[in-house]
């Protein structure tokens, strides 16, 4: 979802994913979430975000299931080819001159098997 779909779907398959994952004994649960600027934008958030929220709450309200939260920003991969043009160009124009992104490199999900 984005660009205020509805994501009552992700919603479902997040807490879903979670609860089968305590069901059946996964050792670490990894889920990746969206930067929100933190607790205090709760109540402003867009549906996609408010979704991941959600999920993050309810993943974090299981007993007995061990998990990371990842909150990824702003991916350098939006720099990239036509749409990266578009992307710097929003950027330069709808942000102050001293606005700080957080950017971070897409990373294959497989690397992180390396921590647990």
């Amino acid at each position: 979802p984005g660009l205020g779909a509805d994501a009552a779907g992700e919603e479902r398959q997040g807490k879903l994913v979670a609860d089968l994952a305590r069901e059946y004994g996964v050792q670490h649960l990894v889920f990746s979430s969206v930067e929100r600027g933190g607790e205090a934008f709760d109540d402003h958030l867009t549906l996609d975000r408010a979704a991941k929220v959600a999920i993050e709450r309810h993943i974090r309200s299981l007993d007995g299931l061990r998990w990371t939260i990842l909150r990824p920003a702003f991916f350098m991969e939006n720099f990239d080819g036509a749409v990266g043009r578009i992307t710097a160009t929003v950027l330069r124009v709808g942000m102050k001159e001293d606005t700080k992104i957080q950017l971070v490199v897409r990373i294959p999900p497989t690397h992180f098997l390396t921590l647990f």
